[in-house]
């Protein structure tokens, strides 16, 4: 008798595309002295607001990316290109210990039982307090926690949020949502994922996923 062949997991899916687009522009005080923080997993927002809450400037650097939502259609979403780093600003002359008590956990009561047997006797036990580790921490090094220069942390929040991105030499950019005008394509709508020297190259809907296509200029126009 042959064995019954089992059965396979079905396939992955395959991971989702995505193009970053411009957003408001984040700006670096530059007269801020600015410390690099390293966070938990998945804990940069709830650092970020800590520090907030504290009167603390920080930067947590974000991408707006186009995707394509779970009914097929485009939608744009924030999700940081680093993951793990948090920048907090402080006046010069201010001690980083600042940060350090902003990013401290609350304080949290510690927990008593009061025990009763039959004849009255009572006893108390205390459960003992593990307090939660802190959202982040400073990096450092052994000259001292890492300071970034308010001019490069500039350069590089603009970069994330394409401030500043010039039309390239075809006369798209990346993000722009334009229509196809010839070829296989005609009357579909694309959005511009890279524009080289010559071609563009853009994502087109298709059975319900973004397929990307390279086109000549003269087929496109914008939406």
């Amino acid at each position: 008798m042959s064995k019954k062949a089992r059965k396979r997991p079905p396939a992955a899916p395959e991971p989702g595309r995505y193009v970053v687009v411009p957003r408001q522009r984040e700006f670096i005080d530059p007269e801020l002295v600015w410390f690099a923080l390293w966070c938990r997993a998945n804990r940069d927002r709830q650092a970020a607001e800590a520090l907030g809450q504290a009167g603390i400037v920080t930067y947590r650097p974000l991408e707006a990316r186009r995707v394509l939502g779970r009914r097929g259609q485009p939608t744009v979403v924030e999700r940081s290109p680093v993951g793990r780093y948090v920048f907090a600003g402080l006046e010069p002359g201010c001690h980083f210990r600042a940060i350090r008590r902003a990013l401290e956990p609350p304080e949290r009561p510690r927990l008593s039982f009061t025990l009763v047997d039959e004849n009255g006797a009572y006893s108390l036990s205390v459960r003992p307090y593990a307090p939660e580790a802190p959202h982040a921490r400073l990096m450092a090094t052994e000259a001292g926690p890492v300071t970034v220069p308010a001019g490069l942390l500039q350069a590089y929040a603009d970069a994330v949020t394409l401030w500043g991105s010039s039309v390239g030499p075809t006369g798209f950019v990346p993000g722009q949502r334009v229509r196809v005008l010839d070829g296989p394509f005609e009357g579909l709508g694309a959005l511009v994922e890279a524009a080289g020297d010559s071609r563009v190259r853009g994502l087109v809907e298709m059975f319900g996923r973004l397929t990307s296509v390279a086109f000549e200029p003269e087929q496109l126009e914008a939406a």
